[in-house]
């Protein structure tokens, strides 16, 4: 699995963690979301610099500007 598919996969786990929070302690979740948070950090980031040229990278940038 590369490693936009294996963050992928965390995401559709966090959802489902979500949903199941009734079940899952919030140590738990932070614990999920920290180890998630880091792989995108090291990982996915990174690659994002090298691979998106200027205005794509200034896109995406303003698009998660949007998000806060």
């Amino acid at each position: 699995m590369d490693p936009i598919d294996h963050l992928l996969e965390e995401h559709r786990e966090i959802m489902a963690r979500v949903v199941e929070v009734r079940a899952a302690t919030a140590k738990e979740i932070i614990e999920l979301l920290d180890s998630h948070f880091a792989k995108e950090e090291q990982i996915l980031f990174p690659l994002a610099r090298q691979v998106l040229d200027p205005p794509t990278k200034g896109s995406v940038a303003a698009a998660m500007e949007g998000m806060r």
